[in-house]
């Protein structure tokens, strides 16, 4: 085969290195052989790699399918993307929950404060405190679940204006001082310890004819009698008030009242009327 270069295209003779018409170095003769040679391996090469490439993914799919039990690409794709109901349940378990708030019930340390009236109210007689030292409480409410107000003196005398039972347990609702409130009807008495000797009043009031007064001095005298020379041991300051349950007919100047358990006659003034040394010991309280 004539060699001819590969520049100019001038003949040259066999096995010449450089061209003796153009001086160009000629590249070595089995080079265009090397170069078919490449053409021919490259596509077997390309080939020979994507014959691995599957059978690596068929070998992953079948160890795939093998953890799995057995199961099919669909339900294993299915599984991993729908949780079970026994695992939604699971996880529902372990879940903090938002706990929902319930009233508290009352204990026994916890008090009603809120103030119970009866529906009716109607004055039906008096009861009375123990002397005794029993202790009497009032509360705002029939019940020991209610807020204590007050404690009731000894011998007080308290005005039943209701009655309810709540436990087996009889209240009733009175007032004592400002104060309105129940007291338990068992710890009271239906009589009280009146003063020794005490003249009753010739006019007793009626619950609708009371009144009240206010004393305008100190120590004035609680007395067994309506007359001066009768003395007691009980006495009432300026400013205290009292209520009236019986006059003495024909005399104004003594009225019935009651004072720390105990019934007893007041002087409402003395001397007389626009005369030297007339004083006045009590005002009326409206």
């Amino acid at each position: 085969m004539e060699m001819k270069c590969k520049y100019c295209g001038n003949s040259l003779p066999d096995g010449s290195d450089f061209c003796i018409y153009c001086g160009q170095k000629q590249p070595p003769k089995n080079q265009g052989a090397d170069v078919s040679r490449f053409k021919i391996l490259l596509p077997a090469l390309i080939c020979s790699v994507c014959c691995i490439c599957m059978a690596a993914l068929v070998v992953a799919i079948v160890v795939k399918r093998g953890a799995n039990g057995g199961e099919s690409e669909a339900d294993v794709y299915q599984n991993s993307a729908v949780p079970s109901a026994a695992a939604v349940d699971a996880d529902a378990q372990t879940e903090p929950t938002e706990q929902t708030e319930q009233p508290a019930e009352n204990s026994s340390d916890e008090k009603i404060d809120t103030p119970y009236a009866p529906a009716v109210m109607a004055e039906s007689g008096c009861l009375f405190t123990p002397s005794d030292g029993t202790l009497v409480q009032m509360r705002k409410g029939p019940s020991e679940q209610y807020t204590l107000i007050c404690d009731v003196s000894p011998g007080a005398m308290l005005t039943v204006y209701a009655e309810e039972e709540t436990d087996n347990v009889r209240w009733i609702y009175t007032q004592y001082g400002s104060e309105y409130g129940w007291c338990r009807a068992e710890l009271l008495k239906d009589t009280v310890q009146k003063v020794a000797n005490v003249t009753e009043p010739q006019i007793a009031l009626h619950s609708s004819e009371r009144y009240e007064v206010v004393s305008r001095v100190n120590e004035l005298m609680l007395r067994n009698e309506p007359n001066e020379n009768s003395t007691s041991k009980i006495y009432i300051n300026k400013g205290e008030k009292l209520t009236i349950y019986g006059e003495k007919r024909n005399d104004d100047r003594w009225l019935y009242t009651y004072k720390d358990g105990q019934f007893g006659w007041i002087k409402t003034y003395r001397g007389d009327p626009g005369k030297s040394g007339y004083k006045i010991y009590l005002d009326y309280y409206y």
